[in-house]
């Protein structure tokens, strides 16, 4: 039997054609900026210097890689490059860890003082000590100038907390009980049965943290001093670089002055970090939009 073609009204055709064309202009806006930094990047340093307004090819169709060369050979940004890497993935990694066990514990039916903890957890997503508290905190556990002071601070937070626990709370009761009733302990739930069956949210909570962690500057700039630029993350050289005109440790190989390369290093310097998001976002899309929207289903 043959299906049916859904029919349209008129009305509704050229709403849908204004509301994906609405939606192509904005998709189109977002890209063009990427193409534009991408573009410079592999034009010659020496022509983009001089050049104004918007690229879609690089200038005068002159590949050029001169910029990631000049940026490669600066010792400070792969050092910067493998901390971020370093604090990122210590980052998330003990970030899940922490989210995933107090969850798992606030879901739990007849845990003694559930809701007044989790009230303590929701107060810290609109209040906070501010940021001289902070700074006192960090420093009166001897954390600064160390690379904990990237970790440990900022690995979990109450919005991981709250949407994993919504997470483990749309998984039907019927399934722990069995499970318990099979003789599995507490962990071995968790371990086993719970986490497996929240991968989505896991990875929406990873991917949130991953991408703020990456990104994060604020407080490598607020304890991280510059006797120890070693310690130093992506984001503090590239700020030094795009703000500030930090050009230590950037050797060009000509005689030429930096000024004439610093802005094709500077749109190298930012793909080159942007990079690693851009890549893991498309095998976590299907994860990300499902975590996003399966806390609404309930048994």
């Amino acid at each position: 039997m043959e299906k049916r073609k859904k029919k349209y009204s008129t009305g509704t055709i050229i709403r849908m054609v204004i509301l994906y064309g609405i939606l192509a202009l904005i998709a189109i806006l977002c890209v063009l900026p990427v193409i534009h930094v991408l573009m410079a990047s592999l034009s010659n340093p020496m022509k983009f210097v001089s050049y104004k307004g918007f690229l879609f090819w690089p200038v005068d169709g002159d590949f050029s890689v001169q910029a990631y060369e000049m940026l490669f050979r600066n010792e400070y940004f792969w050092r910067s490059y493998l901390n971020t890497i370093l604090y990122t993935s210590a980052s998330v990694i003990l970030g899940l860890v922490i989210s995933i066990m107090a969850s798992y514990a606030l879901c739990r039916k007849g845990m003694l003082f559930k809701r007044p903890i989790l009230f303590f957890i929701l107060v810290t997503m609109f209040f906070n000590g501010g940021m001289v508290p902070f700074y006192i905190v960090v420093h009166g556990l001897g954390l600064v100038n160390t690379p904990w002071a990237m970790i440990l601070p900022t690995c979990c937070n109450a919005l991981n907390i709250v949407m994993l626990r919504t997470g483990m709370m749309a998984i039907p009761d019927s399934i722990r009980e069995a499970a318990e009733i099979d003789g599995a302990g507490p962990v071995r739930v968790m371990v086993q049965i719970i986490v497996p069956l929240c991968v989505p949210f896991i990875v929406v909570v990873a991917l949130f943290n991953f991408v703020a962690q990456w990104n994060s500057w604020a407080n490598a700039s607020l304890f991280l001093t510059a006797e120890h630029q070693e310690l130093y993350p992506l984001q503090l050289i590239m700020r030094d670089i795009l703000l500030y005109d930090n050009r230590s440790g950037i050797s060009t190989g000509s005689l030429l002055p930096i000024s004439v390369f610093l802005p094709g290093i500077r749109m190298a310097a930012v793909v080159i970090a942007s990079l690693p998001l851009i890549i893991a976002y498309p095998f976590l899309q299907k994860h990300f939009e499902k975590g996003m929207v399966i806390g609404g289903v309930k048994e």
